[in-house]
């Protein structure tokens, strides 16, 4: 390495290399320390701790040692490398402070990204960066309980990450007021406090995540063009009626909406005809009341529903033209219906379908049995009667482990930012009951495979075909059966 003088890009990304990065720096000492452009060591394996060779990089405009093991300290010298334009350090084990020096002539960076990483930034609150960023990345770095006040002299961001970040206080108006650039927004699992305010002239923003925070007061009013939406786990309370009938003859781009874990009350409104392009929605652990609305069943697009630990009453009716549906959650609820029939039809592509603790009654429908995707099935307490059907063996996906085993749940939507189209994914999860306690899977919700018909009126025999379904884990059924026929199965 150290004869090539003329190496300009040295990009090394997904080689499990396993060495240690100052052995790497040590590599490209001399002319080619001072030629080098561009070093991407991504995914590589990559340990050790960051030296003061850092600082010989003279010329380095990108630097990317995301998703490796380096450890300990960042060195001062960073803050040398003046043409240094993109920098990655993002899910690595550094620890140690981050101050004013270690930016100090970095005067045109643009991205930086150090996420995951447990670093607190310590800097003064006067403290002006020498530079403009457009994206920025501190996602479980300590800043400090305030807002930082250095964030308001970024006049080019349109991504900005601080999540899990310790802020405990409010977020200022003139952060607000200066923030019309910025296409994704994550201030996520923090204390934040007070209320949020409108953004309906955001015309930029398309993701915005304020989830997991202590916000309150009503929702505020959302510009149309946003795409992911989470005010989810806050203290947010109210109707959401002028929330989702705002302009309510125009067409939303929304695609995902998290509302869950609030104060929000009342009857769902319907106006949901304007949303034709959402896919997930999650208003679960509210107060909400009433049937569900008409225009629900107008989500073409929906993939995800979550409607768990509210107080609706009716039936699921208006959901029948959700045939893209996957995951369905309207447990602990006053649902009084029988399960329809129209479930095979309508619900072919349905993954998990969670009926827990309503007032579902009458016999099971075989039409059930032909849902071919199904892995949980949930109808736990609620006043379901007659046999369990024979044809369960049917239940292909719970036969054997498929191909995707291990694969999350995934959901795919476009973001445009920066006015370049980019593929996001999100993840599926689920509250499941086993063993009387409730556990909620994300990554590993593929691999559950439940079925839970505990708490019913059940009664004859279990069928013995329930023994074909050598990929379930867990069967429950109600104890009106004799020990005799649970020993036979």
């Amino acid at each position: 390495m150290a004869s090539l003088c003329n190496l300009r890009s040295f990009m090394l990304s997904g080689v499990k290399s396993s060495q240690e990065i100052s052995e790497i720096f040590d590599f490209f000492s001399g002319c080619v320390s001072s030629g080098l452009k561009i070093l991407v060591l991504h995914g590589s394996s990559v340990s050790g701790h960051l030296t003061y060779k850092l600082g010989q990089f003279k010329n380095l405009y990108y630097l990317d040692l995301s998703n490796n093991s380096i450890v300990g300290h960042i060195p001062f010298s960073l803050g040398q490398l003046s043409t240094l334009q993109f920098i990655d350090l993002s899910y690595n084990e550094l620890n140690g402070s981050l101050s004013e020096i270690h930016f100090v002539n970095l005067t045109r960076l643009s991205y930086s990204c150090i996420s995951e990483n447990t670093m607190p930034l310590k800097v003064n609150d006067n403290w002006i960066p020498p530079f403009q960023l457009a994206t920025l990345g501190l996602r479980h770095c300590h800043l400090g309980s305030r807002f930082p006040s250095w964030l308001h002299s970024q006049k080019h961001l349109n991504y900005l990450d601080l999540s899990y970040s310790g802020i405990t206080g409010t977020i200022p108006n003139i952060f607000w007021s200066s923030a019309s650039q910025i296409y994704v927004l994550d201030l996520s699992f923090n204390q934040i406090h007070g209320q949020i305010p409108n953004l309906t002239n955001a015309a930029q923003l398309e993701v915005l995540s304020l989830g997991s925070n202590s916000f309150s007061g009503a929702l505020p009013l959302i510009s149309s063009y946003l795409i992911e939406l989470d005010f989810s786990n806050n203290s947010i309370s109210g109707s959401i009626f002028h929330f989702i009938c705002y302009r309510a003859n125009e067409l939303n781009k929304w695609q995902i909406l998290y509302l869950s874990g609030n104060f929000l009350q009342g009857e769902l409104p319907d106006c949901w005809m304007n949303y034709q392009n959402l896919m997930i929605l999650d208003l679960s652990n509210n107060k909400f009341t009433g049937n569900l609305p008409i225009s629900l069943g107008s989500l073409i697009s929906l993939q995800s529903l979550h409607l768990r630990k509210n107080n609706l009453c009716g039936t699921i009716h208006s959901l029948e033209n959700c045939t893209a549906l996957m995951t369905l959650n309207v447990g602990e609820n006053e649902l009084v219906e029988n399960i329809p029939t129209w479930i095979r039809e309508r619900f072919s592509r349905i993954v998990v379908l969670i009926l827990r603790s309503n007032k579902f009654h009458n016999l099971l429908p075989k039409e059930l049995c032909d849902l071919a995707f199904l892995q949980i099935v949930d109808l736990a307490d609620n006043n379901l009667s007659g046999e369990v059907p024979r044809c369960i063996h049917n239940l292909r996906a719970m036969v054997t482990m498929n191909s995707h085993a291990g694969k999350a749940i995934q959901y795919q939507f476009l973001l445009y930012a920066s006015r370049a189209p980019l593929i996001a994914t999100l993840l599926e999860d689920a509250f499941v009951v086993m063993k009387g306690r409730e556990a909620e899977y994300e990554r590993t919700l593929n691999l559950v495979r439940i079925i839970d018909f505990s708490k019913n009126n059940f009664s004859g025999k279990i069928p013995s075909e329930v023994t074909n379904l050598k990929a379930l884990q867990l069967s429950i059924c109600q104890t009106i059966f004799s020990p005799e026929e649970f020993l036979k199965v």
